[in-house]
């Protein structure tokens, strides 16, 4: 696992739930002290006090909206007074929508979110990085990444880009003190709406899923392995080496049938 040297702080994007709320714990199990960024609700404020409860570290809290043009900016300028040494991109969402349907709104959000939040804080918060001994930068993409699916809006496409966001920074700062892994994840069981939409996947559903305690462990040890990729489950993989066989042209029409199971009473001309 890796380690803090001296007093180092964890700054983590979508902290208050799901994978944030367990990168977070295990970070401070580990001894990092926490800079928590999530919208300003409830579940931030029971998150920090459910740390402060079972670690000895020291946690500050931002409740702020990322989708907003000057969110990133206003992260950095609040950052800027700790030594970051762990950047975690895990804020983003996604949704099952047809896309004339998907309000404009809900995709600059989409976009604004998984694309702008997450590049422009890279580049903000890694000169803070490089002033660490050794640093690291996690940036949560998804399985969707590599399987363009309908009814997903911008999704697969914003976690595309993280991907090849990541990749670009693993090798320019390889030689430096900066370490960059990018998290490819399945579902996650945090919502009624997943778990449903688990259960009309079946056995596939079933197989891909892990908890956010199980992809918590799997990032801190891909970063202790200096990896530059991590896809948590074994099915996971082997479905994903499996799918690159697959002319894309199959592989859509499947999603198709797959996600569409979702949105039986909304599909047009179905």
């Amino acid at each position: 696992m890796i380690k803090p040297t001296g007093r180092q702080f964890a700054l983590i994007t979508g902290a208050s739930l799901g994978l944030g709320r367990s990168l977070a714990c295990k970070l401070a199990e580990q001894g990092y002290h926490l800079l928590l960024v999530a919208l300003p609700d409830a579940a931030l404020a029971e998150t920090t006090q459910h740390i402060n409860s079972n670690y000895q570290v020291e946690i500050h809290m931002l409740g702020l909206d990322l989708t907003r043009p000057d969110a990133p900016k206003t992260v950095a300028d609040w950052a800027r007074t700790y030594p970051v040494a762990i950047l975690v991109n895990n804020a983003g969402f996604g949704g099952t929508l047809v896309f004339e349907q998907a309000a404009p709104e809900h995709i600059d959000k989409m976009l604004m979110l998984n694309v702008r939040t997450t590049a422009l804080l890279c580049r903000l918060i890694i000169p803070m990085l490089l002033a660490q001994p050794q640093s690291y930068i996690v940036n949560v993409s998804s399985i969707a990444a590599f399987n363009p699916s309908p009814y997903k809006t911008v999704y697969p496409a914003s976690k595309a880009f993280i991907t090849a966001l990541s990749q670009s920074l693993w090798i320019e700062y390889r030689h430096r003190n900066l370490h960059v892994l990018v998290v490819h994840p399945g579902p996650m069981p945090t919502s009624d709406e997943i778990l449903q939409r688990l259960a009309n996947w079946g056995w596939v559903g079933r197989q891909v899923t892990r908890t956010p305690e199980q992809v918590a462990q799997l990032i801190l040890q891909a970063l202790a392995r200096r990896r530059m990729m991590v896809m948590p489950g074994r099915v996971t993989r082997l479905l994903q080496r499996f799918s690159r066989l697959i002319p894309l042209r199959y592989r859509l029409h499947l999603a198709y049938r797959m996600v569409g199971k979702e949105l039986t009473d909304k599909i047009p001309h179905r």
